[in-house]
């Protein structure tokens, strides 16, 4: 009877049906949780934080900036990395590859190809580690380190991996990634033991 009633109502009915109610009930549970746990404890005192006048310099906004960069170069040449693994998966594999690598990236911990998995699962072993030495490098203000680990991880290992790698043929490109965490990983416990030596 369920089968009858999907196949017989318009397609956009369908959606409003299934998709309409699930984004009112997001919406209003969202707008609940910002208003509830940002904007109402500003306006009764129950925080030590204060609405001010913005009081933006130079100097502020040279932080803004470096402290950012790390973020947003990570997001940059993440895409250029991802397009390049794209060109050399299409050559080494066909869309089948390419395939299995959106499934690795996207769909973590869902049934994956078995042979690309055991290549690719050992990144997460070490992936939480230059994660970790990123994040803290910018919370504490050094821009510098944590912006080296991010183009480091999203750009410079994979390119020289991708290359160095080339005439293993596609298990090179399932080993690219964790090998990048890995070097990443080693990267970033350095940029510590050199700050904590400096200290």
């Amino acid at each position: 009877m369920q089968n009858t009633l999907f196949e017989k109502t318009p397609p956009m009915r369908l959606v409003a049906i299934v998709a309409v109610p699930g984004i009112i009930s997001m919406l209003v549970s969202s707008l609940f949780q910002v208003f509830d746990g940002a904007f109402i404890p500003f306006f009764t005192g129950n925080t030590q934080l204060k609405f001010t006048a913005p009081r933006l310099s130079v100097k502020i906004l040279k932080d803004i900036v470096a402290n950012g960069s790390p973020s947003f170069l990570n997001n940059v040449s993440g895409r250029i990395t991802s397009i390049l693994m794209n060109i050399f998966l299409l050559r080494l594999g066909g869309a089948v590859a390419v395939s299995a690598y959106g499934v690795l990236m996207y769909i973590d911990g869902m049934i994956q190809p078995v042979h690309a998995i055991s290549l690719f699962g050992f990144a997460y072993v070490t992936r939480w580690v230059s994660l970790s030495v990123q994040s803290y490098l910018s919370a504490i203000g050094k821009a510098g380190g944590a912006t080296l680990i991010s183009v480091s991880c999203a750009f410079i290992f994979p390119i020289i991996l991708m290359l160095a790698l080339a005439p293993i043929g596609l298990d090179g490109l399932w080993l690219n990634f964790p090998l990048t965490v890995l070097l990443a990983a080693v990267l970033s416990v350095i940029l510590l033991i050199r700050m904590k030596k400096r200290a």
